[in-house]
């Protein structure tokens, strides 16, 4: 195993943490700082060249001062399963939805849903503001609307379609372009025993069609995505008065620029969670 860091402005690094695949730990800025840093965790050396390539692509049209990496060096006398183990914990995020890692041994209480993940997996564990906000507005999705159905438009590790199928969505459709997102969100419904109620594909947003119409639609995407695939999110979408679209991976500051997206196609925006300078919305439609 290898280890560098990255310091940059927060803003920078926020997006960072959403986009840059791998292991990496993110330490946030204390006091009046406004730079963060973030160490990346590689299984060899050309796995750290391609993150530091991946990381210059993001920074490169940064307006504000990115400092550079750290070299990259052996990570030794380190047990990388506890780097992990120190890192997450049983959470609750939503009255329902408790997220746990794979070694965690916990019951809940009745009632609860619980997500078990495996940290070890470079594609999420729920930890990020907008997926803890998005888990949190299934569940109050599912509330309104039991046994609708629901499709998962990036799903990464599959964290939020198997919420879906074990709170009582069905159908649940769960894409992704990386199919080894796909991968991987199929061993998690494994894990969760719901292998046979969530259907994982290899696809992507801009391009997926379906006959059938979803009633609830989580989107936790890119922003700039969100703006590309607003017109074929909103087709996708049943027009029942309760029917939704989740938006996240939206930064306080480009929410303006992807409300306009969905703004221009009969759309509003009926409730939004900010939470660490992200922005999670709910969009319906606007009923003549």
């Amino acid at each position: 195993m290898f280890v560098f860091h990255y310091e940059l402005p927060l803003d920078a690094a926020l997006v960072i943490a959403q986009v840059v695949s791998g292991d990496m730990t993110v330490h946030l800025p204390r006091g009046n700082s406004r730079v963060c840093r973030i160490d990346f965790y590689c299984r060899s050396r050309d796995d750290a060249r391609r993150r530091l390539l991946e990381i210059r692509q993001y920074t490169k049209d940064e307006k504000k001062p990115v400092f550079a990496a750290s070299p990259v060096k052996p990570l030794v006398k380190k047990d990388w399963a506890k780097i992990w183990k120190k890192q997450f914990a049983v959470r609750r995020v939503s009255r329902r939805i408790i997220v746990k890692p794979a070694w965690k041994a916990y019951s809940g209480k009745k009632g609860d849903c619980i997500i078990e993940v495996d940290p070890g997996m470079a594609f999420g564990t729920g930890e990020h503001a907008t997926t803890r906000a998005c888990l949190s507005l299934i569940d109050e999705c599912q509330k309104k609307c039991p046994e609708a159905s629901f499709f998962d438009a990036g799903c990464g590790s599959g964290i939020l379609a198997i919420a879906a199928a074990k709170l009582g969505f069905k159908p649940v459709v769960a894409i992704d372009n990386d199919p080894l997102a796909v991968k991987a969100a199929k061993i998690n419904c494994v894990r969760n025993n719901v292998s046979g109620r969530v259907d994982c594909r290899t696809a992507d947003v801009l391009r997926f069609r379906s006959a059938m119409k979803y009633s609830v639609i989580a989107a936790n995407l890119f922003a700039n995505v969100l703006v590309r695939s607003a017109d074929n999110l909103v087709s996708l979408l049943d027009r029942n008065d309760d029917c939704c679209l989740i938006l996240a991976g939206v930064l306080d500051k480009q929410y303006r620029q992807v409300a306009q997206a969905f703004y221009k196609l009969h759309m509003r925006d009926t409730k939004k969670i900010r939470n660490e300078g992200w922005v999670t919305a709910v969009f319906k439609r606007r009923m003549a």
